[in-house]
């Protein structure tokens, strides 16, 4: 919800998908009797409108922490690990 309140832009995709795909049920699905349409998936089985329409009641947004847990790498990533001059540019054997 955090998203469709902060970025409803973003919700056309969800949109598209459940207009294009709704109704739609795989071949692979045996008992197609037991698929309750339209399928939405990870969303309650709520239209994309539904949850927009949420996003007006009040509610606990979700926090982007994953810096304040992301433990730092024990080297970066830049570009002088690819430069030729380095011994262990091509290979790393120990002989």
């Amino acid at each position: 919800m955090t998203i469709a309140a902060e970025h409803p832009e973003l919700t056309g995709w969800w949109r598209e998908m459940d207009t294009r795909y709704g109704n739609t049920i795989s071949e692979g699905v045996r008992d197609k009797s037991a698929i309750r349409l339209p399928v939405r998936f990870f969303r309650e089985h709520m239209a994309i409108d539904d949850i927009i329409d949420m996003t007006r009641l009040p509610f606990e947004r979700a926090r982007d922490d994953h810096m304040q847990f992301q433990l730092p790498l024990p080297y970066t990533f830049n570009e002088e690990l690819d430069d030729q001059e380095l011994k262990c540019a091509e290979s790393c054997e120990a002989f």
